[in-house]
């Protein structure tokens, strides 16, 4: 299509035509079928190029949006952008979580996370195409016309003199849509000779009006993840799902629960179908997909989480053609016989299965090399001859070459690696002992304890150390022996190398240690061996700047984590990303590791990363709802912390779409008119969304309210972000809280639901709000956290009145703060004689009731509250306890004495005055949120 901006793709052959790797062109024309595109550079350059024309690809596609293609209600949930244009990049770990394509080139989210790519809006999850994860793929920066850029009059100029004359340079000083057609389509450029700024097409309609004097810089790509244009959408639907497929969860439990939120749900049991093979029955127009097992029990799962089974089972002997996709080959080997960079010299060879391990990896030899791969990178290749066969260049076997050799030679040093390959004790022993020297030879890449290390030959590793073999040599894939008995889980194996004097600190070419790899594999022996010996540095960090302890919570790995905690382990180490291990346990879901951190290092709780982001927000914006529940328990951790754009978690929930995660959240007590920097509130943000999620049993308040509007304004006819809405403003959010624009949350909205909006937020609740509620309850870590420390209070009888009088502790504790005044609260009623008043006390706790009435009853603003809100808790709970049972208040009012003959609450049955128990929707301080009953 013309107008879309592209780059360089997989056959390209034309030098620098472009300008170099990296640099943008706008296709301008583009025949259907023809399998050609022409392409105007932003270089000035103009050529055509194939685009499946005679099966070559010369170029990807970087920006559609410049084409008009826009993904209507789907926001970005990192940036601001709504709806995203050009490309949608959907994370399959995280449910509902989307980035536009400039969030996903930058790095945001977790780089370890795979995403799916929306090309058109129109492609649904069954035909999007999953690419692989960032981590490890390479980027190239996009340099043309862009924000920055020197430019001059291009191919498609029609401005007569407009820009001073032929030759004349002006800048580049924004790029942007045009109306709602096009995007990121025009550029805005201030001419250096008149300093007028104009506007001028770059992709719109498909036209080019300038061309590049000086580059400027677009940013950072994935260019093996971008669409290659022209191909078809054929390798989009290898991996669709359909009726009778099986297939397969491969996800660890924490990322299946965190997934099946708004998909068929999430039981404790589920967990036990994980790797196990099902058949599918049925596929939703949702994605989520019937799967039924061989116990008979059908599941409805996401179809994110599946993994289509091909049913390959290899055996020794079988042909076999390795993947060519270099990016997934990359990715399957880890943890799978790992990766090494002559790996890339057989990609899409055809090569013969030597062995079948026992945990399913595949040693296979491959043009003139032997790989433990991936059986996941393989596919049969029946009838296929590999080239080494054909060449006569077949390795001689093992057996063959021992009855062949002489012991005494000397020009056969390959035999140690051959022998420690099949076990061979007694050949190796012999050998040896006329060639000491060729204990390190090298051969196919490998020596003879790297060999030993990874089939598990603890004799030949004792006979290879005891000849004093160089056991910190890595192979050609950058591992050591340590590493490969990692690898393999062997513990006795990485024993007998430490105890020989391998280096635990060796990693591989990414960095990665023994420690850090067993850590992230879940091997606990391993594990404790490694952190047993002197020299194991618990804190060494990767390239990606991850500890061992990092490795750990990425793979969910409880117990791994602990040893490391408890072996000095530092949790508050960044990565390259900032990310310390509290922020990257938050942000993926792992409830026990947080939970675990939370006790050996509270100090993380609140801790921030540069752009202000804790790991309330981490958690947040994933839509974990019990993470920020564990992290919310905790009395230190701040609920309406913001970040260095002034989002705090409730905006990033409300701007997210997670209907469960802003109930939870306004439950803790979250700010509802904390504005960000721009002025918008959770509100602005809520009403600005288009997909968000609709309310479920995991948002009940919610729920009840949809009940509430369906009855009042019709079934299912409103929105749900018109829903949510209608249930912050319950909550006491303000419906004409402005933005720095002067926008408030309804200045888009329609006539209907701003009279309905208008209703509710002028109308007096009779229910008690749910906002804060949740902070009153016991967290997990009540027990554990300080709590705030006031006298003990006992009465002394006297003639006229009680008093109220203070025993210090026996412990010495620090003096209470002073609580803000504020007046006290009318009479509630005029018939009742006043209460006799208390003797005060200048200090501490040692004030009058009336006073501590006053104040309890009185909100943070000086406004009186008729339910529960947040000011409950500027008094200990405790102490408003010991007030009522001493002087007999009613817990309602706290100001008239309880009458013994009227009603009492439900839940505690504590005793109230006349004039509360004869209210219908009273509220008991003492009892939470519980309705008061009337006398029978």
């Amino acid at each position: 299509m013309s107008g879309v901006r592209v780059v360089r793709g997989p056959d390209w052959d034309w030098g620098d035509q472009d300008g170099g790797e990296g640099f943008v062109g706008t296709v301008v024309w583009q025949e259907e079928g023809s399998g050609k595109a022409t392409v105007q550079w932003d270089t000035a350059n103009r050529h055509s190029y194939c685009c499946g024309y005679g099966g070559k690809y010369d170029l990807r596609v970087l920006d559609t949006a410049p084409a008009g293609v826009q993904h209507e209600g789907w926001s970005c949930n990192w940036c601001p952008v709504s709806p995203i244009t050009g490309t949608l990049w959907r994370c399959v770990h995280c449910p509902r979580y989307s980035l536009c394509s400039q969030c996903y080139h930058s790095g945001k989210h977790c780089l370890e996370h795979q995403f799916q790519r929306l090309d058109t809006p129109d492609s649904h999850r069954p035909n999007s195409v999953r690419v692989g994860s960032r981590m490890v793929a390479r980027r190239v920066e996009s340099q043309g016309i862009f924000t920055g850029a020197a430019v001059m009059r291009g191919a498609d100029w029609r401005w007569e003199d407009q820009d001073g004359g032929i030759g004349c340079q002006g800048k580049v000083s924004a790029i942007e849509g045009w109306e709602k057609t096009s995007f990121r389509s025009v550029a805005h450029v201030m001419w250096a000779h008149s300093q007028v700024l104009n506007l001028y097409c770059i992709g719109h309609n498909g036209m080019v009006d300038l061309q590049c004097v000086k580059p400027a810089s677009g940013g950072l790509y994935y260019p093996e993840h971008l669409p290659v244009l022209g191909e078809e959408s054929s390798d989009m639907n290898e991996g669709e799902l359909r009726t009778g497929d099986t297939v397969r969860v491969e996800l660890d439990p924490g990322e299946f629960k965190s997934a099946q939120e708004g998909h068929g749900g999430w039981e404790d049991f589920m967990a036990e179908y994980i790797g196990c093979d099902g058949v599918v029955q049925a596929i939703h127009y949702s994605g989520d997909v019937v799967v039924r097992y061989k116990n008979g029990v059908s599941l409805e799962v996401n179809g994110q989480c599946l993994s289509k089974v091909e049913g390959n089972s290899f055996q020794c002997g079988d042909a076999v053609r390795v993947s060519d996709d270099m990016t997934l080959v990359h990715q399957l080997q880890d943890g799978h016989g790992e990766w090494a960079d002559d790996i890339a010299l057989s990609l899409g060879q055809v090569g013969r299965v030597m062995k079948v391990k026992a945990n399913g990896d595949i040693r296979v030899a491959v043009n003139g090399s032997r790989w433990i791969l991936n059986p996941k990178c393989l596919s049969p290749a029946p009838g296929e001859t590999p080239i080494e066969e054909r060449t006569g260049e077949l390795h001689v076997d093992l057996a063959v070459r021992i009855q062949t050799l002489s012991l005494s030679e000397a020009g056969c040093p390959d035999l140690v690696v051959v022998a420690a390959a099949g076990g061979d004790l007694d050949t190796l022993t012999k050998y040896l002992r006329y060639h000491p020297e060729h204990v390190d030879t090298v051969y196919e890449g490998k020596t003879a304890v790297h060999t030993a290390a990874m089939e598990g030959y603890l004799p030949i590793i004792k006979l290879l150390i005891s000849h004093r073999a160089n056991l910190n040599k890595k192979n050609e894939g950058e591992l050591t022996a340590l590493q490969l008995c990692v690898i393999v889980n062997s513990a006795e194996g990485a024993k007998l190398l430490v105890g020989g004097g391998a280096d635990p600190n060796v990693g591989d070419d990414r960095g990665i240690t023994p420690l850090a790899r067993a850590a992230a594999l879940g091997y606990l022996e391993v594990v404790k061996l490694l952190l047993d010996h002197h020299r194991t540095n618990p804190n060494k960090q990767d390239c990606q700047g991850s500890t061992p302890l990092h490795r750990a919570i990425v793979n969910h790995q409880l117990q791994t984590m602990i040893a490391l905690l408890n072996a000095g382990a530092d949790p508050t180490i960044p990565n390259h990303s900032l990310h310390n291990c509290m922020h990257r346990a938050a942000a993926l879901g792992f409830l026990a590791g947080v939970e675990e951190l939370m006790k050996w290092h509270p100090d993380l709780i609140n801790k921030a990363k540069k752009d202000g982001f804790t790991p309330l927000h981490m958690a947040a914006v994933s839509g974990h709802t019990d993470i920020v529940s564990l992290l919310l328990s905790h009395p230190s951790c701040e609920v309406n912390v913001d970040d260095t754009d002034g989002l705090t978690s409730l905006h990033l929930a409300a701007h997210g779409g997670e209907t469960a995660m802003l109930e939870r959240l306004v439950g803790y007590g979250a700010d509802l008119n904390c504005a960000t920097r721009e002025g918008n509130t959770a509100l602005h943000f809520t009403l600005a969304r288009k997909n968000m999620a609709a309310p479920s049993p995991l948002s009940p308040h919610i729920l009840e309210v949809k009940k509430e509007l369906d009855q009042l304004c019709g079934q299912d006819i409103l929105q749900p972000e018109v829903v949510v809405g209608v249930f912050l403003v319950r909550e006491g959010a303000k419906v004409h809280a402005a933005n720095r624009l002067g926008l408030h949350p309804l200045t888009l909205q329609p006539p209907d639901v701003v009279q309905l909006f208008t209703r509710y937020s002028t109308a007096v609740d009779s229910r008690p709000p749910f906002h804060g509620t949740l902070r009153q309850k016991v967290g997990p870590f009540a027990d554990i956290c300080p709590k705030t420390p006031h006298k003990q209070l006992k009465v002394v009888e006297t003639s006229s009145s009680s008093t109220i009088s203070s025993t210090p502790p026996t412990a010495s504790l620090p003096p209470t703060s002073p609580l803000p005044t504020s007046p006290p609260l009318p009479s509630s009623s005029s018939s009742l004689p006043p209460m006799t008043p208390v003797p005060t006390s200048t200090s501490g706790v040692d004030r009058s009731v009336n006073e501590y009435t006053s104040q309890v009853r009185c909100s943070p603003t000086g406004k009186t509250s008729t339910h529960m809100p947040n000011w409950q808790l500027l008094v200990p709970l405790t102490l408003l306890e010991e007030v009522v049972n001493i002087i007999k208040l009613c817990p309602v009012c706290l100001k008239n004495k309880a009458d013994v003959t009227r009603g009492a609450c439900r839940k505690d049955h504590h005793r109230l005055c006349r004039v509360c128990a004869a209210r219908s929707s009273s509220v008991c301080v003492l009892c939470s949120s519980v309705v008061l009953r009337a006398p029978e």
